[in-house]
């Protein structure tokens, strides 16, 4: 059906290149993933951020595949949950940013601050589509 995102494109299984390779396959769930523009070519890209540093993006395409099967890898700092990350039009061109809010550090079991850097309280990061 028009519309429609194929279940084994989400949970990152099926024909996904990287599958063939990978040891142990990422979790589905509890995963940054968001669909939407943030390329400016009219069609819905594929964002997920199943990794601490890195969100890759499936960018989307005409035809039945609906997205590239090559993800392009973004290295950035995730916030920790999937309710801190934002696809939003900033400012206002038809194209979709990003917005991420970093709410609190994580923290180790003996207190001190963990990776990723970059990630202090109430810090927002903005990625501005071009």
């Amino acid at each position: 059906e028009p519309g429609w995102v194929p279940l084994d494109v989400v949970l990152r299984g099926a024909t996904h290149e990287r599958r063939k390779t990978q040891q142990s396959y990422p979790r589905a769930f509890n995963t940054t993933l968001h669909i939407g523009d943030v390329t400016g070519d009219g069609y819905s890209d594929l964002l997920i951020a199943d990794h601490p540093r890195i969100m890759v993006v499936f960018v989307g395409v005409p035809g039945p595949e609906i997205f590239a099967r090559q993800p392009q890898q973004v290295k950035v700092a995730i916030p920790n949950d999937e309710e801190y990350t934002w696809i939003v039009d900033l400012n206002k061109d038809g194209i979709q940013d990003i917005l991420m809010h970093y709410p609190f550090t994580l923290r180790d079991a003996h207190g001190a601050q963990k990776l990723p850097a970059g990630t202090e309280p109430n810090r927002v990061r903005l990625m501005i589509a071009r």
